[in-house]
């Protein structure tokens, strides 16, 4: 089983091209745009419905085909005159407000994104944290550094409740929390094609001690907004006999296996008596990393799927049209006996971006027994649509992504609800701002309980 998170089969599709489909342009200030004649996008459109009813396990769980069909015919009546990729995006994003699906969703437009850093478009060089709608600096990326978790008031005069409005049209998730992440990865690349807003950056700010405060920072290239990013796991000592093993993303599969046994050879050598797993903003990837770590927590046998249920639609494989559900049992036979078994202290940190794969992981170590959840309840629900298949659009290149499966995890019940922690720890923007790592010091107070001490 390997599970893809949205957002990390997003980051793959954005470093690929679509390619030049349309013969006509259109310029938006300075900037020219490929367009497309209406009888393409009505085409598109009819394509695009047709896949999703074919591919999606269940299209209709949260509205039914009725209401599906008459927005269908709405947009495609609105289609009366050529568009770039950019409005043809947002033409038809209202009918992905009826799947609330974080799996199935209309990718963005990277195309035109690159057109614009092509033409010396720059962007927001800003990487921003949304919570409860509200915008706050998370890292600067070039320029001048800007007060940690200052919060984000305007941008060139746009109020940023405004922005976050407009924001929550391209995501429409079935989750807040899984909104909120995707909305603030597309944010800077947004900004143009809605507002304008090019070269440089007015940001109002609000701290504690500065209720108003106004800087102007100069964007950066599309280059340096993909900057490399930190690695995908990391081990170091948190202190008091505690380990940290971070896992950022379940990517990088190959080498996590002999990584995993290093960390778990210095746990044995050191005598460490607890270990921390922070899964907290792990967007997700492979389940593979879940497999190899469980195999060091526990000598039950184990599996991350009990169940999941398949729609193969002919889009996958042209002489099959069905749906099935399975029951992974022969996965209860990947007990192993394993001579690294940590046999100390477990505790698991998780929030509200645990996503995927991540959620996963941690509501299987939840329900064997293999360790505590602390922390927030996950963006990741314990039931799911999963697994999308990417299909592309036959004029405009449009990509969008489809879920086939439906998933459960160990214990899991409802596909309304994340993975609740066995002790919480509730956000709080004083802990984000100052750098306190909240979840970890209520680790080292219960370490403390549990070892008789103060």
């Amino acid at each position: 089983m390997r599970q893809l998170c949205a957002l990390f089969v997003l980051l793959f599709l954005t470093l690929q091209g679509c390619g030049e489909r349309a013969s006509t342009s259109v310029t938006q200030s300075h900037y020219t745009y490929p367009t497309f004649p209406p009888e393409q996008l009505r085409e598109d459109l009819d394509v695009l419905v047709r896949q999703l009813d074919s591919a999606h396990y269940d299209l209709y769980h949260a509205h039914p085909k009725a209401t599906f069909d008459s927005l269908h015919q709405v947009l495609r009546k609105g289609i009366d005159k050529p568009m770039d990729a950019m409005g043809f995006y947002r033409h038809v994003l209202p009918l992905f407000d009826l799947v609330k699906d974080a799996h199935t969703l209309l990718v963005f437009p990277y195309d035109h994104v690159r057109h614009y850093a092509e033409q010396g478009g720059r962007f927001l060089p800003v990487q921003v944290e949304l919570h409860e709608g509200r915008a706050y600096v998370k890292r600067t990326l070039a320029g001048d550094t800007l007060p940690p978790y200052a919060e984000i008031t305007a941008i060139n005069g746009t109020p940023m409740r405004t922005i976050v409005q407009d924001l929550r049209m391209l995501a429409n998730h079935e989750r807040p929390w899984s909104e909120e992440d995707y909305m603030a990865f597309l944010l800077p690349r947004m900004l143009n094609a809605w507002y304008g807003f090019d070269s440089t950056w007015t940001l109002r700010l609000r701290t504690p001690t500065v209720p108003q405060d106004s800087v102007t920072l100069t964007g950066i290239t599309l280059e340096q907004l993909f900057r490399p990013q930190s690695p995908h796991f990391t081990f170091h000592d948190a202190g008091e006999g505690i380990g940290m093993l971070d896992i950022d993303r379940c990517a990088d599969k190959d080498r996590f296996a002999a990584f995993c046994d290093s960390v778990f050879t210095v746990l044995e050598r050191d005598r460490y008596q607890a270990l921390v797993i922070d899964l907290r903003d792990n967007g997700g990837g492979s389940t593979a990393h879940g497999d190899t770590l469980l195999t060091y927590l526990t000598d039950r046998k184990f599996t991350q799927y009990p169940r999941v249920s398949i729609k193969y639609s002919r889009l996958q494989y042209p002489n099959v049209d069905s749906t099935h559900t399975i029951t992974y049992d022969a996965d209860l036979s990947r007990a192993v006996d394993n001579t690294k078994r940590f046999t100390g202290a477990v505790y698991v940190l998780v929030n509200e971006h645990t996503f995927s794969s991540a959620t996963v992981l941690a509501a299987t170590i939840q329900c064997y027994g293999a360790g505590k959840l602390v922390g927030r309840e996950t963006g990741g629900t314990q039931v799911f649509f999963d697994e999308p298949i990417v299909l592309q659009l036959p004029h405009t290149g449009q990509r969008f992504l489809a879920s086939h499966q439906f998933r459960w995890c160990p214990c899991g019940e409802s596909k309304r609800v994340g993975v609740m922690p066995d002790v919480a720890v509730p956000w709080r923007y004083e802990d984000h701002r100052l750098g306190t790592d909240a979840e970890l010091d209520v680790v080292k107070r219960m370490e403390r309980e549990r070892r008789g001490g103060a």
